[in-house]
């Protein structure tokens, strides 16, 4: 990848897959880092970033003598995910539109997924300018806050600039509560999952 290296694994006598290295530091949302949920990145002392363009992808197998493919490969500036309009909703409410506001929204590279939680299912957005996507959040069987995340080839989710999420769950209702034995705690049971 221009003057960087990248780890490559030999998949069969024509295929080789490359790990592209990363060129820019992971700067997080303010949103993440209230939230505490990622580990702040460590990289090695030596590390230097790299210019966001285009760089040859060549192969070597001896570290000295490269091909001279022409083939290229692109960054992008990532995504990043600053307000939700609206923030919140009902845990089985299939039917709100999330708009995300933003930058460096693209639909020209593939097409556009968000992810209402990580690990989540990848959900088609909609895109409306470089600064603005919606998107339908899934249904969820509890209450939860989440972190939205954008990917713009369907692969790679930009977790550390997200902006948070909450479904809310149906108000509960105490139907029992049962005092231990010890007498130093209460189990209490609702109608619904909390």
């Amino acid at each position: 990848f221009g003057t960087l290296e990248g780890a490559g694994v030999m998949m069969n006598t024509t295929h080789m897959r490359c790990q592209a290295p990363q060129i820019q530091r992971k700067d997080y949302s303010a949103e993440v880092l209230r939230l505490g949920v990622l580990g702040v990145e460590v990289l090695p002392d030596d590390w230097v970033a790299q210019p966001v363009q285009s760089y040859a992808v060549e192969v070597s197998f001896d570290a000295q003598t490269y091909t001279s493919s022409g083939i290229t490969y692109t960054y992008y500036p990532s995504p990043q995910v600053d307000l939700l309009t609206p923030s919140s909703g009902s845990k089985g409410d299939a039917t709100v539109i999330v708009v995300l506001n933003g930058a460096n929204f693209r639909d020209d590279i593939a097409n556009p997924r968000c992810r209402f939680g990580v690990g989540g299912p990848m959900l088609e957005a909609s895109f409306l300018s470089s600064r603005a996507m919606m998107c339908r959040p899934q249904t969820v069987d509890m209450g939860q806050r989440v972190l939205v995340e954008v990917s713009l080839n369907g692969y790679d989710f930009e977790v550390h600039k997200s902006a948070a999420y909450s479904f809310f769950g149906v108000a509960p209702v105490p139907v029992s509560a049962r005092l231990s034995e010890s007498y130093c705690e209460l189990d209490i049971e609702f109608d619904v999952l909390t």
